[in-house]
């Protein structure tokens, strides 16, 4: 996920900073459900790092949990890449 929000950072369809990405209305859960103020777990920091380190989703702007969705929009897009039950995709 940190790789697709950097990836929206440089992707023209997107704000331009991360906090815009990440702020940007409807866009991800743990804002939408406050979850984003908790304070970080130390597995949450090492991920952090590691999604700035190292790109696991190639070009990805989108994922999504196939078991989840309500809105089915997103089945269009190209997939890039599966991990555990999320699916990377363009």
């Amino acid at each position: 996920v940190g790789n697709v929000v950097l990836n929206r950072v440089k992707d023209e369809q997107f704000p331009d900073t991360i906090e815009e990405v990440i702020f940007q209305k409807g866009q991800f859960q743990p804002v939408l459900n406050g979850a984003i103020y908790n304070e970080p777990s130390n597995e949450s920091i090492k991920a952090a790092i590691e999604a700035h380190k190292t790109n696991l989703v190639g070009n990805a702007i989108y994922f999504y949990n196939p078991d989840l969705i309500s809105d089915t929009w997103i089945l269009s897009r190209q997939v890039i890449k599966k991990i555990g039950k999320h699916v990377f995709a363009m």
